[in-house]
């Protein structure tokens, strides 16, 4: 029983650990897209234009910023796996 207790509490607190390192992450994002967020208020109008939406979405997404997006979207499936995993298992 106190082996079990034990896993249990090491399986807790690696959760609590990548919980932790995935709220940084969205805090980290969070504070960028304000940034963003900020530099778009001062910067030129955006054009209305197809071509010109179409220009600025693959600038965007050759940024940085779509692989940290696409990271993140991983890492919460797998975090959200391992949520529900805890989940059943305290079920039992």
């Amino acid at each position: 029983m106190l082996g079990k207790t034990k896993n249990w509490q090491l399986n807790l607190e690696e959760a609590l650990r990548e919980a932790r390192e995935y709220q940084s992450a969205l805090s980290d994002m969070v504070q960028r897209l304000s940034e963003i967020d900020g530099q778009l208020s001062t910067s030129k109008p955006v054009g209305g234009l197809p071509e010109t939406a179409k220009e600025q979405q693959e600038e965007f997404m050759v940024s940085n910023y779509h692989s940290q997006i696409d990271c993140l979207l991983v890492y919460n499936a797998g975090y959200l796996t391992v949520s529900e995993f805890a989940y059943i298992l305290k079920k039992l």
